[in-house]
């Protein structure tokens, strides 16, 4: 169904997933084992420390307000996926031109940073983009719950499976923070 949003947030947000990882592997390799033996490498660092915003933050806000039919509950639903667009935009266009080195890499100077007045600018789209993608993910998960108190047959058990899936990212997630903070990796790429 071309139309419907839901396919393609779950067919974009891991490919940029799948992006950031290649290119960090990419830098990895040329960094370590075969210096200077890619090309691109900074420019690949560069668009992944914006693109994990892409693939990540979508599954938080927009899949949770337009599950499952691809709209939201009502049309009173709409500021939710604007505050979303709106969070996401500030904090791509604040990671990728922000002066200095790169927030995920230090090792590697922005390209494309930008300093000056902008650069500080910047720095408060980073600081603003972070509130608003979360009071659009709790608006999210709270269209999720009404859908759920209105739904019937199909859709409530679709909704269901949701909560299901929700409740094993979230456990994973906990087991994963968990895991970094007792073993921890110092390895600064």
């Amino acid at each position: 169904r071309p139309r419907n949003p839901i396919g393609w947030i779950l067919v974009a947000s891991p490919l940029f997933l799948a992006f950031t990882q290649v290119a960090r592997d990419w830098y990895t390799h040329t960094l370590f084992a075969d210096p200077g033996s890619l090309p691109l490498a900074s420019g690949l660092m560069w668009a992944a420390n914006w693109a994990w915003i892409p693939g990540f933050m979508p599954l938080l806000t927009l899949l949770l307000l337009l599950f499952p039919d691809g709209a939201p509950p009502s049309r009173r639903w709409r500021p939710v996926a604007w505050l979303a667009g709106l969070g996401m935009g500030l904090l791509i266009v604040g990671y990728a031109f922000a002066p200095g080195p790169l927030e995920d890499y230090p090792r590697v100077e922005n390209p494309l940073g930008i300093e000056g007045a902008f650069g500080d600018v910047l720095e408060v789209f980073r600081a603003v983009g972070f509130p608003f993608f979360a009071l659009a993910a709790i608006g999210s998960m709270a269209s999720l719950v009404v859908r759920f108190r209105r739904s019937t047959g199909v859709e409530r058990q679709q909704l269901k499976w949701m909560a299901a899936a929700a409740t094993l990212v979230v456990a994973a997630w906990l087991v994963n923070a968990f895991y970094d903070q007792v073993v921890g990796d110092d390895i600064s790429l």
